[in-house]
């Protein structure tokens, strides 16, 4: 993975629609910008999503002045969120694609309630759970894809001029990010990170292909799901990365697209301040595993449920193992030879 290289897909917010049922081919967004989409603006023609400002060598808006126009006020950033995201949040997905107030309203199969019943009690929402930040610190932004659609170019864009406002008027931290890099000829390379953007981009290059399979990694795609048919394998719908999980047969082109971005995300998640906006640090977000327990949870009566699947405690100890070490190679400033590729894409 090149120095600087940027993270282009928007953060998906619904958790309803469960698009492991299509097991269709899409290309997903990558911290290598395969699309050639531009911070801030729109992605390519074929799955690719708006990208947040203030990643890269991009600092984007962190206040003053813009163009020549004056700085936000707070009640300038509200009033972006409150007349034009939320509507956006509530009805911008297209037709037969989930809402995201479908499932962050109420919090189904565990989803983060960042929404209210309207504009003002989600904005509050959205400051208590620390959705308020700089766009290269945007838990909104930078989250891909996951069991319910991706931000749509418009929701993106909405999103990242409504934060954008936020920062300049409050001053937030993460106008910039750094990087994380490996090297092909084994050494090793400084990671700085000043970002969830940057964090994300330094975790996948700490990402080692030997920690990988030692801890059985390579061999997730395996594992059985209730989904009728011969009890289909993870591998079976997400072969293509479809609902953000990408899992494969082909083992090494699994590793490298896992490093990818929203794939990476099911291993780490970022962590914010509520109080500043700064980021905070990365965090496992145990998807693969939770993913398995809410589907066990799940209510078929009413919900659209994903298959029913179990990790076993090899499994959990093999993803926990993997991702504790590259977090604690990324917190020590030095990785080894595991710079991400694109994978082909």
């Amino acid at each position: 993975m090149n120095t600087a290289k940027r993270i282009t897909t928007a953060f998906a917010l619904s958790l309803a629609a469960a698009a492991w049922v299509g097991c269709s081919a899409q290309n997903g967004g990558s911290l290598t910008d395969p699309n050639g989409a531009t911070p801030g603006g729109g992605g390519g023609s074929n799955g690719g999503q708006a990208g947040p400002d203030g990643t890269g060598s991009d600092p984007g808006t962190t206040g003053g002045t813009n163009g020549g126009s004056t700085t936000p006020t707070t009640g300038d950033a509200k009033s972006l969120f409150t007349t034009k995201v939320y509507s956006l949040l509530k009805t911008g997905q297209p037709q037969g694609k989930a809402q995201c107030t479908a499932c962050h309203v109420t919090g189904v199969s565990g989803a983060t309630v960042f929404l209210g019943a309207d504009a003002e009690s989600s904005y509050t929402a959205m400051q208590t759970q620390g959705m308020i930040s700089s766009p290269a610190n945007s838990k909104l932004l930078l989250h891909g894809e996951h069991t319910g659609p991706a931000l749509t170019n418009e929701q993106a864009a909405a999103i990242t001029e409504w934060l954008n406002a936020e920062t300049a008027s409050k001053g937030l931290p993460g106008g910039g990010t750094g990087t994380g890099t490996g090297t092909s000829d084994g050494g090793t390379t400084t990671v700085t990170v000043q970002t969830l953007a940057g964090a994300l981009d330094g975790f996948a290059s700490c990402m080692d292909i030997n920690d990988w399979n030692t801890n059985g990694l390579q061999n997730l795609y395996q594992t059985q799901t209730n989904a009728g048919n011969g009890n289909p394998s993870c591998g079976d719908c997400h072969a293509q990365g479809d609902g953000g999980n990408y899992m494969s047969a082909n083992q090494t082109q699994t590793f490298q697209m896992n490093k990818l971005f929203p794939y990476v995300k099911r291993m780490v998640s970022g962590t914010v301040d509520p109080n500043t906006g700064a980021f905070k640090g990365l965090v496992a977000s145990k998807r693969w595993e939770l993913k398995g327990v809410e589907s066990q949870q799940c209510n078929r009566a009413t919900q659209n449920c994903h298959p029913r699947y179990t990790l076993n405690t090899n499994q959990i100890n093999g993803i926990n193992n993997f991702v504790s070490k590259t977090l604690t190679k990324l917190a020590s400033g030095t990785c080894g030879t595991t710079a991400g590729t694109d994978a082909g894409k």
